[in-house]
């Protein structure tokens, strides 16, 4: 499937998903939980601001759509999944599966001293997951380490 086929009409996302609520934000994207209007599902849709100067908007759109494109093809239990992307002239919209739970930060900064026990099993999750994508020959470019003092 090729990257025209991976973005439909954004007039369609009102009509396919209800906006609910703001779950968080990055640097780059505002993530939202929704609803399906089809079938009551709920997922998060990752909202992206387009920028305004031409050379960075069509490399972040190329970034998105191909990041789009490789979630799409994946399919692990550690891997969030992929369903669709809505493009609109200043945003672009990605439905995702809805995690419940939160970052993994956030649950380590609630509970000072996790057990070893715990934190093989996080550490087996995150490996788990990038095993599986990089014996596909895809690279996570983008994992964080949050350090806090």
């Amino acid at each position: 499937m090729s990257s025209d086929q991976l973005v439909v009409l954004s007039t369609n996302l009102n009509k396919k998903y209800e906006v609910l609520e703001e779950l968080g934000c990055g640097m780059h994207a505002v993530v939202f939980k929704a609803q399906s209007v089809l079938d009551g599902n709920f997922y998060a849709l990752k909202v992206s601001r387009k920028t305004r100067l031409r050379s960075k908007r069509e490399a972040q759109n190329k970034a998105l759509l191909n990041e789009s494109e490789i979630l799409k093809t994946l399919s692990h239990k550690n891997i969030i999944k992929f369903f669709e992307v809505f493009e609109e002239s200043s945003k672009i919209h990605v439905v995702l599966e809805l995690i419940i739970g939160g970052e993994l930060f956030h649950y380590l900064s609630l509970h000072k001293g996790i057990t070893e026990w715990e934190s093989q099993s996080f550490a087996r999750q995150i490996l788990n997951g990038i095993c599986y994508i990089h014996n596909l020959n895809v690279a996570h470019l983008d994992l964080k380490v949050p350090f806090s003092s």
